[in-house]
């Protein structure tokens, strides 16, 4: 009797043990959640970037746009991108010594903008 019921309770122990156990598949890789978008709005701002230099813009690791520096060849025409309100990822890239500036947290809000707009100044040392 007494080997009846071991071999029933171990007989429990291992189904239940085996069951719980979910299949180990090497390929299976969790499939990675794209970052968020910015907040979308009606409401776009004109963002003014006064660069010391030429350099590339990225922003939220999108894009590469290239904007003039104010001091080089158009003094009176900055680069203007029009942007929602929300938090932004902004990526300068000097094209003229190579130097980066990262502005992991800019933040375009209503308080900041002046005239429906809003300058941002980039100073490549």
């Amino acid at each position: 009797m007494k080997y009846l019921i071991v071999l029933l309770f171990s007989a429990c122990l291992i189904t239940s043990y085996c069951t719980a156990q979910a299949p180990h598949r090497p390929n299976n890789k969790p499939t990675p959640t794209p970052p968020l978008p910015p907040p979308t709005s009606a409401k776009k701002i004109d963002v003014i970037f006064l660069p010391t230099d030429t350099c590339s813009l990225s922003i939220n690791d999108v894009g590469g746009k290239k904007i003039v520096s104010g001091t080089t060849i158009n003094k009176n025409s900055p680069q203007t991108i029009k942007l929602a309100l929300g938090n932004y990822s902004l990526l300068f890239e000097s094209l003229e010594t190579g130097k980066i500036i990262k502005d992991r947290s800019f933040r375009l809000a209503n308080d900041s903008v002046v005239d429906g707009k809003y300058s941002y100044p980039v100073t490549f040392k």
